[in-house]
């Protein structure tokens, strides 16, 4: 009986740590299929889910932003960072920015992004604030 319910229990553990990051979202936003420029692979986290995109051009780099920042308000923590970004050393250069404007946010997250940061967005539904954190 008591093998039945650790048999049990570690079962229950198990679809419970594979479910966490099967949280529905809204993927509704559409990418163009233009190559003018070049392709860029982004890798982001939703809530601790590993994500990767190709873009290809800075129009769906801007949706894909979009995108996330609007996840962000809706309460998951985001992470953004692109490929080709080397990995973070022991010693991190940490830079934070704190906005109530979205585009001003998505702006900053960029050319951190563009500067081989991985940035961290967060939104504080009480202030109405993006928390941004940029690692490198």
């Amino acid at each position: 009986m008591k093998r039945q319910f650790i048999t049990i229990a570690m079962l229950a553990l198990l679809t419970a740590a594979t479910s966490s990051c099967q949280k529905e979202l809204d993927d509704s936003f559409t990418t163009s299929t233009s190559q003018a420029d070049e392709n860029r692979t982004m890798i982001y986290y939703i809530d601790g889910c590993r994500y990767t995109r190709t873009i290809s051009n800075e129009q769906e780099w801007d949706e894909l932003h979009r995108w996330l920042f609007s996840l962000a308000k809706r309460g998951c923590r985001i992470v953004i960072g692109d490929t080709n970004q080397a990995i973070i050393s022991l010693s991190k250069d940490v830079q934070t920015y704190v906005t109530t404007n979205e585009a001003d946010a998505i702006k900053w997250a960029k050319k951190m992004e563009d500067d081989n940061y991985i940035v961290t967005v967060n939104y504080n539904e009480r202030t109405g604030e993006f928390i941004c954190t940029a690692i490198k």
